[in-house]
């Protein structure tokens, strides 16, 4: 007799979770001040991220060009972006912790994300409030490769529910999530409030889109179950 398959829920942190505009936004003014120009507002500075514009066309649309500057500011971007004075800006969404506990009532809740410090990552989920939400944290560390994610995103789950069979859904604010619970045979729901635009998003036909924290806190209770694939986690 075949084992029922588990039901899975699968969410990203940094959108899904956590507003980190506030710490992107500060990263690029510190790493910006040696440039002696004048930096974009954080409405500005958050749209473009959202609609993924790269950094190097964020520092020229401030005015800076010059290729050693750019190398410049990457490397000290590079260099504060997971530090923990920095990952203090975050903030949790509201109705998050309520969110959290109605989707682990239904399911297995993984946490999956590409943060390099498991060391970091556990510390900052300790300090607010976080790190028992879930049934397990998966994070990439520092070999994660960026033209990869979805695929890194992927194999964490794979080797850590060592190829069972589940059903469900993986939550998150990127097209990347959406790459990775495809290939994780599960649904898929995009959250509109992070770090991708609604029509980015749509571009990458999410099964679901959720477009606000008490949007998402809603769903945690009431979403249906898909219908088991014959095979998951190929």
């Amino acid at each position: 007799m075949s084992r029922k398959p588990r039901h899975l829920i699968c969410i990203d942190l940094d959108g899904p979770i956590l507003d980190v505009s506030e710490r992107y936004y500060r990263i690029y003014l510190d790493a910006f001040t040696p440039l002696a120009a004048e930096p974009l507002s954080k409405e500005t500075y958050w749209e473009l991220k959202r609609n993924k514009v790269s950094e190097p066309e964020v520092l020229a649309q401030s005015g800076i060009r010059k290729p050693e500057l750019v190398r410049a500011y990457l490397n000290e971007r590079s260099g504060r972006i997971e530090a923990a004075e920095y990952l203090a800006f975050d903030q949790v969404w509201p109705g998050t912790h309520d969110t959290l506990r109605a989707l682990r009532s239904r399911a297995h809740l993984a946490l999956v994300t590409m943060r390099t410090s498991k060391a970091l990552l556990h510390q900052q989920l300790d300090r607010l409030n976080l790190i028992q939400s879930f049934d397990c944290i998966l994070t990439a560390g520092p070999g994660a490769v960026a033209n990869e994610r979805g695929e890194q995103k992927a194999q964490l789950v794979r080797d850590c529910y060592q190829n069972e069979a589940t059903v469900g859904w993986f939550v998150g604010d990127t097209e990347t999530d959406i790459q990775s619970g495809r290939l994780l045979g599960l649904r898929t729901a995009a959250i509109t409030f992070g770090i991708r635009t609604v029509e980015h998003l749509n571009s990458a036909s999410p099964d679901l889109m959720l477009h606000s924290p008490a949007e998402l806190q809603s769903w945690a209770g009431n979403f249906d179950w898909p219908a088991p694939a014959e095979e998951s986690f190929t």
